[in-house]
């Protein structure tokens, strides 16, 4: 499953996308392109692109451990940098 744009998505309508996404994960892949970072925090693995080359690739928790870039990117849109104490549905 590829997903279209959500930038232009209003909280409702993304938190209902993301629902799709995640059952459609548990039963195949899901390849999301995002400039929001709110949309793949809970991927299995983010590819981190810079200037057009892979920077780095990892979890959410992985890269703000590791990448600058990525630290910086969540400071800017102050997404929580602890990890969520609740499993997944």
């Amino acid at each position: 499953m590829a997903t279209g744009p959500s930038s232009k998505l209003d909280g409702r309508t993304e938190a209902a996308a993301h629902g799709v996404m995640r059952g459609v994960a548990e039963h195949g892949a899901v390849v999301t392109i995002a400039h929001r970072l709110s949309t793949v925090v809970d991927a299995d693995r983010i590819l981190l692109m810079d200037g057009g080359r892979l920077r780095a690739t990892g979890t959410h928790d992985q890269l703000l451990a590791t990448d600058e870039l990525y630290k910086d990117f969540v400071a800017a849109l102050r997404i929580s940098t602890t990890p969520d104490p609740t499993p997944a549905a």
